[in-house]
């Protein structure tokens, strides 16, 4: 998954593809760290094959300074992912200490700004 997600986005930037204007999806912990230095939005889809609730309230806690460039997704996958996912990330995420506001800025702010939704 290194290597893929490496060539990912060096395709991007090679094609001068506006890379903040991409989303790296099927994030996985052994990534994160590469998807967030490439300035692409990183979407966080939580699947029990992948990320964990509790994974994404750990990435979201270890990089403050990156919360711009997150987004959470539920992902049904092979496992029981399932329909509560985001749920199940939000609760996460409480129970790890966040905030209100840091929490409905990786659910609800980043996707709606990122893909322009004309939402309130």
């Amino acid at each position: 998954m290194i290597k893929t997600t490496r060539q990912a986005i060096e395709i991007l930037k090679e094609e001068n593809f506006p890379i903040d204007r991409a989303v790296l999806d099927e994030t996985g912990l052994n990534t994160i760290e590469m998807r967030l230095e490439s300035g692409a939005m990183v979407n966080l889809g939580v699947c029990y094959d992948k990320l964990k609730p509790e994974d994404v309230a750990a990435i979201v806690k270890r990089y403050p300074e990156k919360r711009h460039k997150l987004m959470v997704s539920s992902m049904v996958g092979n496992s029981m992912g399932g329909y509560f996912s985001v749920p199940q990330a939000v609760m996460a995420m409480r129970m790890a200490g966040l905030k209100r506001e840091e929490i409905e800025q990786i659910t609800w702010e980043n996707p709606k700004h990122f893909f322009k939704l004309p939402l309130g």
